[in-house]
């Protein structure tokens, strides 16, 4: 797990497994942390990932091949597969930057390509099924993601994540933040005094006014003045302690 990989030793092997060809995706899954955390202990033991992405050189040797490759069809992962990069989120980033820092110089079109299947709308009545069904779980207790909604009521996934976006919209699902739990609600004014009743006391009186927005850790930073670690350490063992829903929760307010 990461929390072992902590000695400049240690990181340099993972970084000859990086130089030997595995993703930094694939190595930091494999160690138990994510991408982001595993490049940054890297970069500070002055080992960039991204830095042979970087010259110039090879930005330049790479733009005009982008441009045809998208011409003709490929994706931006296939893209970053042919030409080296990372063949994951961080790789198609990069590949679609380069063509536009290319069709921008060169004053040249973004190639556009084709949809490759139709675009998918979801119904009032698919909407309605989700809101359904999001109103059950919640009257169990249960924590409700996308994926658990497709599985309950049997839609596929697309249309769930567009009803879940139309639901946001209108104001029924609260849209990205912090969200207290229904034991969250009963039970915050029971924690001692410190940074986990502090921000349970904001995020439950923000929780019940419906022109309030959700808050994040940044915001409570501001809001609350406590160190950055400190709240993200009392936000994780929310969480845990199930007073706060977990990451990726859909909420209604």
């Amino acid at each position: 797990m990461l929390t072992n990989i902590t000695t400049v030793p240690q990181l340099k092997r993972l970084w000859q497994r990086r130089i030997n060809g595995e993703t930094t995706a694939a190595i930091a899954a494999d160690i138990g942390c994510s991408v982001r955390n595993l490049s940054r202990r890297w970069r500070s033991i002055g080992l960039d990932p991204m830095r042979h992405y970087r010259t110039q050189a090879y930005r330049k040797s790479n733009g005009y091949r982008i441009w045809v490759l998208r011409k003709e069809g490929k994706t931006h992962r296939e893209i970053a597969m042919l030409l080296g990069f990372p063949p994951d989120a961080i790789g198609e980033r990069l590949i679609y930057m380069r063509l536009v820092r290319y069709c921008r110089r060169a004053g040249v079109v973004m190639p556009r390509v084709a949809a490759s299947r139709p675009m998918v709308r979801s119904t009032l009545q698919q909407a309605e099924l989700v809101e359904a069904c999001l109103r059950e779980r919640a009257r169990q207790e249960l924590h409700t993601s996308w994926p658990d909604i497709a599985e309950d009521i049997k839609l596929p996934g697309n249309i769930v994540r567009m009803a879940v976006a139309a639901l946001r919209r209108r104001g029924i699902l609260a849209k990205s933040g912090l969200a207290p739990t229904a034991q969250g609600m009963r039970e915050w004014e029971t924690l001692p005094a410190g940074a986990r009743r502090r921000i349970m006391a904001v995020v439950t009186f923000d929780w019940v006014a419906p022109d309030k927005e959700l808050h994040t850790l940044g915001s409570l930073v501001e809001r609350l003045g406590l160190q950055r670690s400190t709240l993200n350490s009392a936000i994780c063992r929310l969480r845990a302690e199930n007073l706060l829903e977990p990451r990726g929760t859909l909420s209604l307010r």
